[in-house]
């Protein structure tokens, strides 16, 4: 698979493959240290681990699963009007098991 990324005006337009793509983003994460990311990233592994499901996923399911989680939390914060509240430690320590009162449209 290749994605063909145009410029905003349509002018020009480059070619990625999926290692050139997954290595932009890799370097965009790598630069981009969001507390909201770790905390969100240490629930998951603790309900999973929790849940026993960890063990059961493949490293291919573990990846593909996050890459939707990514995906979602992106359209949930774009579609909600989301405020984000605490720090790493009190959002990380939840669980997720917290019910929220804030609409989520994703």
């Amino acid at each position: 698979m290749e994605w063909k990324v145009f410029n905003k005006d349509n002018t020009s337009s480059t070619l990625l493959d999926r290692k050139a793509l997954i290595d932009l983003l890799t370097a965009k994460v790598m630069e981009d240290d969001k507390e909201d990311f770790v905390a969100l990233a240490t629930t998951v592994s603790s309900i999973l681990q929790g849940r026993n499901t960890l063990g059961q996923f493949t490293i291919d399911q573990l990846i593909t699963t996050c890459i939707h989680l990514g995906y979602y939390y992106r359209v949930f914060l774009e579609k909600n009007n989301v405020e984000k509240i605490g720090e790493t430690n009190e959002l990380a320590n939840t669980g997720g098991d917290e019910s929220t009162s804030q609409d989520s449209s994703s």
